[in-house]
């Protein structure tokens, strides 16, 4: 099993591809800020977040549980 999961950025809306996470359900989530967890699933951390479920045809293949789920995406140096 992967340590963490991977998924190609460049897969990703724009609006949202700052993080992904995949929530008690097992479903995979982007976000633009990086959510936080609660007790049951992934928070967004502020009202102006943007969010988009990401298909389960594009979803990473990642079978850990949902609170390792979070994978934050370095901006490019520039």
């Amino acid at each position: 099993m992967e340590l963490k999961p991977a998924m190609d950025r460049g897969l990703l809306h724009p609006a949202s591809n700052k993080a992904i996470a995949m929530n008690a359900d097992g479903n995979w989530l982007s976000y633009s800020h990086v959510p936080v967890a609660n007790t049951t699933h992934w928070q967004k951390t502020n009202y102006n977040t943007v969010c988009f479920k990401i298909p389960h045809t594009r979803s990473p293949k990642w079978e850990g549980p949902w609170e390792e789920s979070l994978l934050v995406y370095e901006e490019a140096a520039a």
